[in-house]
């Protein structure tokens, strides 16, 4: 498994959001994290990169302790974080937000990898010489997790990347973040658009009040759980 997260308790402070989590993300999948708001599930991607206090539990990354990993180094392990509401750098032009996500790499290596992101973003290559606030919404969360993907991760955590997108673009977000699994990346994934999160993922974990209460492949969305409180049957 790449990805190992063991009775998890963390929070903020005194404040303990996460009470007994556990969450395991193997290679090559895409895994969702779904809930109400509240639950815990940004928290699980803040813990992996130890943005939150930890009480107990373990984080497993390729047998490593991510709990004894600095945030800065777990680029070097293989793990990108693309956090809420389109983060980039606004002031810089498009091309220099991917050189941003490169920046532990050699120039070589670095104009390769920014070829390959360009492939899998190819309307981006039109707006490279564009100052990155310029470029609409949608751009601005291709720009996001394009340049997540620069160092060239093994997982990528990805909270919330349709928030705010019209339905269209939502549509493309999804379609880019399976050409990324497919690509051999492993994504986990938090999404408040429950039905199409469960349609693209190759397991899901439902959180409520900091705890898991329901997981299982794509096929949860028949739950009865599912179906009264998120999707409206």
């Amino acid at each position: 498994m790449l990805l190992k997260i063991e009775n998890l308790h963390s929070g903020y402070g005194k404040f303990l959001v996460l009470r007994g989590i556990d969450i395991g993300v193997n290679e090559g999948e895409i895994v969702v994290l779904i809930g109400p708001n509240g639950a815990g599930k940004s928290t699980v991607l803040k813990s992996i990169v130890s943005m939150t206090k930890i009480q107990s539990g373990r984080i497993i990354f390729k047998g490593q302790d991510l709990l004894k990993i600095a945030t800065h180094d777990l680029i070097r392990l293989g793990i990108s974080y693309i956090p809420q509401g389109r983060i980039i750098f606004s002031n810089l032009t498009v091309k220099e937000n991917l050189l941003m996500g490169g920046f532990i790499l050699d120039d070589d290596l670095l104009n390769s990898r920014i070829e390959i992101v360009l492939n899998i973003f190819p309307h981006l290559r039109k707006k490279l010489h564009l100052q990155a606030d310029s470029i609409s919404g949608g751009e601005q969360q291709m720009l996001a997790l394009a340049r997540g993907l620069i160092a060239d991760p093994e997982l990528l955590l990805l909270d919330e990347p349709s928030l705010g997108l019209a339905p269209k673009i939502q549509e493309e977000v999804f379609v880019k973040i399976q050409e990324i699994r497919d690509s051999g990346i492993s994504v986990l994934l938090v999404e408040q658009n429950a039905k199409k999160a469960c349609e693209i993922a190759d397991r899901v974990y439902l959180l409520e009040n900091g705890e898991e209460v329901l997981s299982g492949g794509r096929d949860i969305l028949a739950h009865p759980l599912i179906q009264k409180v998120y999707l409206g049957g």
